[in-house]
């Protein structure tokens, strides 16, 4: 009944002689390191110094082709093997697949933005159904216009 007893004790001596040691090492450590990361403004909140990536960029596109469709978006997803960051034009390249219309009858879209990180807005916006024709048009309407100079519809 002692033999188990013993064998105990020196597996718990054995695995503090272990563990205590280790843990100490590592407060040691980790504990010295400064994270100061030397900002200019001293009294910048953890938040916003994280900056601006290529996920953030894609929420904006998002946002952008919601307000573009008008709620006609039923669904959108990034594209992430073509969302990136262009160097040569200091923006982000944000590519959504999504459908649009009702759910009873929709089509599908692709959606091209360029999002501005210095100023965290879409820069360019243009979407495409699936024969590559484009879907939302910046051309005003003739109807738009005579609705905008007060003539009546007829």
């Amino acid at each position: 009944m002692l033999l188990p007893f013993k064998q105990f004790l020196l597996w718990c001596l054995g695995g503090s002689a272990i563990v205590v040691p280790t843990s100490l090492m590592t407060a040691y450590y980790a504990g010295g390191q400064n994270y100061d990361f030397h900002f200019s403004d001293s009294a910048a909140k953890p938040v916003e110094l994280v900056r601006f990536d290529s996920l953030d960029a894609a929420r904006v596109c998002e946002v952008e082709a919601k307000e573009k469709f008008e709620g006609r978006l039923l669904h959108s997803s990034v594209n992430w093997h073509s969302t990136r960051f262009q160097d040569s034009r200091n923006v982000y390249v944000v590519m959504l697949d999504g459908n649009v219309g009702e759910y009873t009858q929709q089509e599908s879209v692709n959606i091209y933005c360029y999002v501005n990180p210095k100023t965290e807005q879409v820069s360019y916006f243009k979407a495409y159904d699936s024969n590559s024709k484009p879907m939302l048009s910046n051309a005003i309407h003739m109807d738009a216009m005579l609705k905008s100079f007060g003539a009546d519809d007829k």
